[in-house]
C-alpha cells in the first residue's frame, strides 16, 4: 500500500489515499522520509506509539495537524514580536521616554530599541 502512494504521488504526481489498513506504519514513514527527503515523516509517531496510525489517511491527517500546529507556533511567535516592536515604535514617537525603559516596559534589547526609526 505505501508502494502504491509513492508511486502515485511521485511518479504520476496524483495522489489517491487509501483506507485499506497498513500493517508496518513505522516502516512505511521511514521509507517516506527516505524517498522524500523529508525527515518529518518519522515525527509524527511520537514516542514510537503508532496510536491508530494505520491508513494513509491518518498517517497524511497527523502530519497535517503537526505542520499546522507548529504553523500556528511561529505565528504566534512572530506576532507577539511584531507588537513589541509596534509598542516600542509608539512609545518612541509619543512618549519622551528614553531607549534604556522602552525596553524595559517591551522586553525588547536596547539595540533593537535604538534601530527603530520614527
Amino acid at each position: 500500500m505505501g508502494a502504491v502512494f509513492i508511486q502515485q504521488f511521485f511518479y504520476k504526481k496524483k495522489c489517491h489515499l487509501s483506507s485499506g489498513v497498513i500493517k508496518h506504519v513505522d516502516e512505511v514513514l521511514k521509507l517516506l522520509s527516505a524517498v522524500s527527503g523529508n525527515p518529518n515523516f518519522e515525527l509524527i509517531i511520537p514516542d514510537g506509539k503508532e496510536g491508530g496510525l494505520s491508513t494513509m489517511d491518518a498517517m497524511i491527517a497527523r502530519f497535517e495537524q503537526r505542520a499546522e500546529a507548529r504553523g500556528r507556533a511561529e505565528g504566534e511567535k512572530f506576532g507577539e514580536a511584531r507588537g513589541r516592536l509596534d509598542i516600542a515604535t509608539n512609545l518612541k514617537r509619543s512618549t519622551d521616554m528614553s531607549d534604556e525603559a522602552i525596553a524595559e516596559v517591551t522586553s525588547l534589547t536596547l539595540e533593537q530599541v535604538k534601530a527603530i526609526s520614527v
